[in-house]
């Protein structure tokens, strides 16, 4: 292959821009790799969210999850919050920034994450993971 070939090839397949996707409820959405990131403003709040879903469109059941969450963000926080905090004894009189939501399995639309990092410290991502829309798992990785 001749130099100016390996270069065309280069530029050629360069990485294309994320899609996006606009939806009336949720404002605009971006794509890498089949992941749809937005951001749900309610209130005063912005409410970052990941769903998965396909290279076209986020997963449309699982934007009415994020729908539904985010109209009761505050009781889920506090409920995420409370939880982890019952879980993981070392982190109960800490004050948390939440971080983001994720709905990731299009086959359990009731397992989703929530996010924060802690005042402070991070260097941790704070989790608590739901199944069938009740806390179940709390932890943190880096």
């Amino acid at each position: 292959m001749k130099l100016f070939d390996r270069i065309q090839t280069v530029f050629t397949n360069a990485k294309t821009p994320p899609a996006a996707f606009r939806d009336a409820e949720l404002g605009s959405l971006t794509s890498e790799a089949g992941l749809w990131r937005g951001v749900a403003k309610r209130d005063d709040l912005y409410i970052p969210f990941t769903v998965a879903g396909t290279a076209a469109a986020p997963d449309g059941g699982l934007l009415g999850h994020v729908r539904d969450l985010t109209r009761r963000f505050h009781e889920v926080e506090s409920e995420g919050l409370a939880f982890l905090r019952a879980e993981v004894p070392e982190v109960s009189a800490r004050k948390f920034t939440f971080h983001g939501l994720e709905f990731l399995r299009e086959d359990e639309p009731g397992a989703f994450t929530l996010e924060w990092l802690a005042h402070g410290d991070d260097t941790y991502f704070w989790r608590v993971s739901y199944e069938a829309g009740k806390p179940k798992v709390a932890g943190s990785d880096d």
